[in-house]
């Protein structure tokens, strides 16, 4: 289900009209009526908006977004993971983000590889580091 048909079954239940809802979220009907359509993206701080003027949490939109599996950046989600965090991103409209505990921050693809990126570059720093800390305890493969 896309952002937009769900902002539609949310609005719904909670018995908005398109025009009620963008006044309440200081957005044009004109706006809504493009997001339910999917004839445009709500950006993050748009998405707040709507979810907090229907009283339900963001991630209600973000957790059914489209796998961000191709980003290549499991590594780095799993790690986020680790200490509350999440990666989201809508396809659609090429826009990321890192779901903290206490709110969303939209950055690029590009800003998420350069994190993952450096993750693997830091971790295998650490583990060059363990080696020359304990050289004896090192068995290196025979070939």
């Amino acid at each position: 289900m896309t952002i937009g048909e769900q902002i539609k079954n949310y609005r719904k239940a909670a018995k908005l009209t398109q025009k009620k809802l963008g006044e309440l979220s200081n957005t044009s009907e004109r706006t809504i009526q493009q997001y339910e359509a999917g004839k445009r993206q709500p950006r993050i701080e748009q998405l707040q908006q709507i979810a907090g003027t229907l009283n339900i949490p963001i991630s209600s939109f973000l957790n059914s977004a489209p796998s961000n599996e191709y980003l290549e950046t499991t590594y780095l989600d799993e790690k986020l993971k680790q200490i509350g965090c999440s990666i989201g991103y809508y396809e659609e409209d090429a826009i990321a983000w890192i779901n903290f505990p206490e709110g969303t921050l939209e950055v690029t693809v590009k800003e998420l590889k350069e994190l993952d990126k450096s993750m693997v570059s830091y971790l295998q720093f650490k583990l060059d580091e363990l080696k020359k800390k304990h050289p004896k305890d090192f068995r290196p493969r025979k070939r």
